[in-house]
């Protein structure tokens, strides 16, 4: 077997690269029993992380994050994606990533045009990657676009929005028919089962149901973890 890789580790224990990397360097977001094993498979493959090859990586990667700064109707979606940016702010630091945090106002149509004109002017050709999300106004199509082609050629990543006029690395989207059962299923019965949901405690996926209580004068949502199934051993008589 040639020189281990952080991509091995990850494989055999079945997490991310990112969890590699945080358990490896003590990072926060990953549960003691995960670490422990992830640097158990680590000892056991005789990986030993390149610190010096880490540090010696002269210009840093300019990462530019454009979504719409959180307001009453999209706090919770976006209010999160930026919270998230936030709490891996340490991460990025350790890759020798600048992210340049870029909240817009996406109810006015040259709030986008605007803010990142000025950042590919002040950054003119070192901006390394991007990813974008909101509305795009059709008066911004025409820069989005620009973004990942000539003049640009910036990696463009979009997410939350169907961008079929902007050509991009890559586009991250809800499942919008998934969407709409799970919220037909929830108004009919007042609970749904949810799938993959996450946890940062535990770093570990889930599943629970999502209950809705609108018997007083607000609407309240809770989670309900399914029960345990009996192991079908019952007590001695």
């Amino acid at each position: 077997m040639g020189r281990v890789t952080i991509n091995d580790v990850a494989e055999k224990a079945q997490v991310s690269v990112g969890t590699v990397h945080r358990a490896i360097y003590g990072k926060a977001g990953v549960s003691k029993v995960v670490r422990e094993r992830i640097l158990e498979i680590a000892s056991e493959l005789n990986y030993h992380p390149n610190r010096v090859a880490s540090t010696l990586r002269k210009k840093p990667l300019n990462i530019v994050i454009a979504f719409p700064e959180p307001s009453s109707d999209n706090r919770y979606f976006y209010g999160r994606l930026w919270n998230a940016c936030k709490e891996e702010r340490e991460l990025f630091d350790s890759h020798n990533c600048n992210v340049i945090q870029l909240p817009y106002d996406d109810k006015e149509a040259g709030s986008f045009v605007s803010d990142i004109s000025r950042i590919l002017l002040q950054y003119k050709n070192s901006i390394d990657g991007m990813l974008i999300g909101g509305k795009i106004w059709s008066e911004n199509i025409l820069l989005a676009t620009q973004i990942y082609e000539d003049p640009y050629n910036v990696p463009l990543i979009t997410i939350g929005e169907d961008f079929d006029n902007i050509n991009c690395l890559a586009s991250i989207q809800s499942d919008h028919i998934s969407d709409g059962r799970m919220a037909a299923e929830l108004l009919k019965s007042g609970k749904v089962r949810v799938k993959d949901l996450y946890s940062t405690k535990k770093n570990m996926y889930f599943e629970a149901d999502l209950i809705m209580d609108a018997s007083e004068d607000r609407v309240n949502f809770s989670l309900e973890f399914p029960s345990k199934k009996p192991s079908g051993k019952g007590k001695k008589k």
